[in-house]
C-alpha cells in the first residue's frame, strides 16, 4: 500500500528543510505526498512537483483549556530541567517588565518542579489531549485525502501540535523532522509519542531521552541537519567570476561576511557594525578585506544602508516575509545566493547562531561576537548568551567559531583567520544527508 504523507509547511522556516533540503523530492518517489500550509498562495510552491498537492490548513486549533494545560505542563518540566542544572534557553529578548520572583512563587515552582509531580503531570496531559485533543478540521483534511503519515518541523508551535495530536489520535503516523539545533533546549518536552522524532546529532538525542525517561529511543534518530543540506551537496556552487560579478566584489580581495542577527534578538548592532568597519579602514590588514553584510531576513534595509560603500556591500535576502501571518520563507534563488556567499567567503562574523554551522561545512573560520556596547544589557539581553547557549556546545569544544569580547580582539581573530592556513576540522555529522536518511526510514516502514 502506497503511503500519503501530508508535509505540515506553516511558518516558512520548512520550506528550506522540506523542499530545499531534497527530502520532498526523495519522499515522492515512493509516496504521495501532499503539502499541507496556511499560505498556498506562498511563490515558495510556484513551480513545485506536479505529483504534489497543495492543501490549506485549517486557522483554529486547540481548545483554550487544552493549550493552556499543555504550555504549563511544559513549564513545569522545564522548572523540573532547570533544578536540575540545565538552564533555560531563551532565543529572543525577553519583554517581560518586572522579573521579580515572590517567595510564594518561588515556593510553588519548589513544588511543581519535583520530577514525580511533573511527569504525573505529562502523563495528564497526553491522556486528556487523546481524550479532547482531536480537530475536527484536521480530522476532515486526513480522512478526505486519505492521510497516513504527517511530517512536521516542530511540536513547540501549538498549531502545529494541534495537528500533530489530531493524527496521533487517528493512528495516523507522525514524524517530526527538527528544524533547529535551539529546538529541542528550548522546548524539551516531548508531548506526543511520535513514531519517529529526527535530531541533528547525538547529543541532542542523548538529551531528549535524558530529561523524557518515558520515551522511547528506538523513536528518536540522529540523522544530521534538513537545513545544511544544500550546503553539503554543494551542487549550488556558481562560477567564482559569476559571484564576484553579482555582487559588485573584488575577487582579488578577503571577502568577510558579516550576518545580521534578528532585531528580536539583538539589540544595538548597528555598534557592533561600526566596530568591524572602522577596523577595516585602519588598513592594519593587508590587502584590505571587503565586507559584505547579510540582513537578517526579518530586519529592514534602512537600518544598514548608511553602511554602504565601495569597500561594504549590503546584501537583502529574497525572503517572502508577512509577520501577520507569521510567514518568512526563503526563495531558491536567495538560498543559492546564501550557499555562494558562505562558500566564497573567507570568515564569517557575527553573533553565535546556526550560520556557523553553514561556514563549518565548508571549512570556513567563523568569529562570534560575545560583548556589547550598551551598558544596560542584563545576561538574558546581552550577546554573549548566544555562545554561552546548551545547543553551542560543539562549537565550542571543538573551537569551530572564536569568540571576541572587544574590538580588538576581533582585530586578532580577523588578521589570524586572513593568514592562516589551518582549516576547521568539521565533526562528521555535519556531512549527514539528512534528506536521504529521513525518507529511508519514512518510507522503508509499512504503510
Amino acid at each position: 500500500m502506497q503511503k500519503h504523507i501530508g508535509i505540515i509547511i506553516y511558518s516558512g522556516p520548512e520550506v528550506k528543510a522540506f523542499l530545499y533540503s531534497g527530502l520532498t523530492e526523495k519522499l515522492v518517489v515512493k509516496n504521495k505526498i501532499s503539502i499541507i500550509t496556511k499560505n498556498p498562495e506562498s511563490k515558495s510552491f510556484a513551480g513545485i512537483d506536479p505529483r504534489i498537492q497543495i492543501l490549506r490548513a485549517p486557522e483554529n486549533y486547540r481548545s483554550d483549556y487544552l493549550k493552556t494545560f499543555q504550555y504549563r505542563v511544559s513549564k513545569f518540566h522545564s522548572l523540573m530541567l532547570q533544578k536540575k542544572g540545565f538552564d533555560k534557553w531563551r532565543h529572543y529578548i525577553s519583554k517581560a517588565v518586572n522579573n521579580r520572583e515572590t517567595s510564594l512563587k518561588l515556593f510553588f515552582q519548589k513544588i511543581i518542579s519535583i520530577p514525580l509531580i511533573v511527569y504525573f503531570m505529562s502523563f495528564i496531559a497526553i491522556w486528556v489531549a487523546r481524550i479532547i485533543g482531536t480537530n475536527s478540521e484536521w480530522k476532515q483534511i486526513y480522512q478526505k485525502n486519505t492521510i497516513t503519515d504527517i511530517l512536521a518541523s516542530t511540536y513547540s508551535n501549538p498549531e502545529v501540535l494541534n495537528a500533530l495530536q489530531t493524527a496521533s489520535n487517528l493512528n495516523i503516523r507522525t514524524h517530526v523532522a527538527t528544524n533547529s539545533w535551539k529546538d529541542v533546549y528550548v522546548n524539551a518536552r516531548i508531548p506526543i509519542k511520535f513514531d519517529n522524532l529526527f535530531v541533528w546529532k547525538a547529543e541532542e538525542k542523548l538529551f531528549l531521552q535524558h530529561v523524557n525517561p518515558s520515551y522511547l529511543s528506538k523513536n528518536i534518530h540522529n540523522v544530521g541537519s534538513l537545513h545544511l543540506n544544500p550546503f553539503i551537496s554543494q551542487s549550488l556552487i556558481i562560477p567564482k567570476s559569476e559571484f564576484f560579478m553579482k555582487f559588485n566584489l573584488n575577487p582579488h580581495r578577503h571577502l568577510i561576511t558579516y550576518t545580521t542577527a534578528s532585531p528580536n534578538a539583538v539589540l544595538d548592532e548597528e555598534s557592533i557594525i561600526k566596530d568591524l568597519i572602522n577596523l577595516l579602514n585602519r588598513n592594519n590588514i593587508n590587502p584590505k578585506p571587503q565586507l559584505l553584510i547579510r540582513v537578517n531576513p526579518m530586519d529592514t534595509k534602512e537600518r544598514y544602508k548608511r553602511f554602504a560603500s565601495s569597500d561594504v556591500k549590503i546584501q537583502i535576502p529574497d525572503w517572502e516575509y508577512q509577520p501577520q501571518i507569521d510567514w518568512n520563507s526563503s526563495s531558491k534563488q536567495d538560498l543559492i545566493d546564501w550557499v555562494n556567499i558562505v562558500f566564497y567567503s573567507d570568515m564569517n562574523v557575527s553573533i553565535a547562531s546556526t550560520v556557523t554551522l553553514e561556514f563549518a561545512t565548508f571549512n570556513k573560520p567563523v568569529i562570534n561576537i560575545c560583548y556589547d556596547h550598551r551598558k544596560d544589557l542584563d545576561y538574558n539581553s546581552s550577546n554573549i548568551r548566544f555562545w554561552d547557549a546548551p545547543f553551542y556546545k560543539e562549537i565550542r569544544e571543538k573551537k569551530l567559531a572564536s569568540p571576541v569580547h572587544n574590538i580588538n580582539e576581533l582585530e586578532n581573530e580577523i588578521y589570524k583567520a586572513i593568514n592562516s592556513n589551518t582549516s576547521i576540522k568539521t565533526p562528521p555529522w555535519l556531512s549527514d544527508d539528512a534528506a536521504a536518511n529521513i525518507a529511508r526510514i519514512i518510507s522503508d516502514e509499512t504503510a
